[in-house]
């Protein structure tokens, strides 16, 4: 045993929140999706630095109006990180990508068992 053990390694930690709606049927189905990263979260004191976070969202088109200049304000704002999806698979697979690529050791879901309606 260790008299002085080293300190655990930071933690990558991602809050994700999601967004439904209801379609015809009545179903629920992803409309939106937000995750902010932490990639050094300390597991046994204060972090280092609480506000070097990173984010991305993600939305998918639905059967109403956009705002007229989306495009031209996700193309022109480079600190804006939002993905538009043609379809709910297709958000969905940028989610799960984006996901994979994070590597987060913590995955904490806000109001996912209710899904936000």
């Amino acid at each position: 045993v260790l008299s002085d053990p080293p300190p655990p390694p930071p933690l990558r930690v991602a809050s994700l929140t999601i967004q439904t709606v209801l379609n015809a049927k009545h179903v629920a189905e992803i409309a939106a999706a937000s995750v902010i990263m932490h990639s050094a979260v300390s597991a046994d004191g204060t972090t280092a630095d609480p506000t070097a976070l990173s984010n991305f969202s993600v939305v998918r088109k639905l059967d109403k109006a956009w705002p007229w200049d989306l495009d031209r304000t996700i193309k022109s704002d480079k600190r804006l990180k939002l993905e538009v999806c043609p379809s709910e698979r297709a958000l969905l697979n940028f989610l799960i990508a984006r996901l994979h690529t994070l590597d987060a050791d913590v995955l904490v879901g806000h109001n996912i068992a209710s899904h936000a309606m």
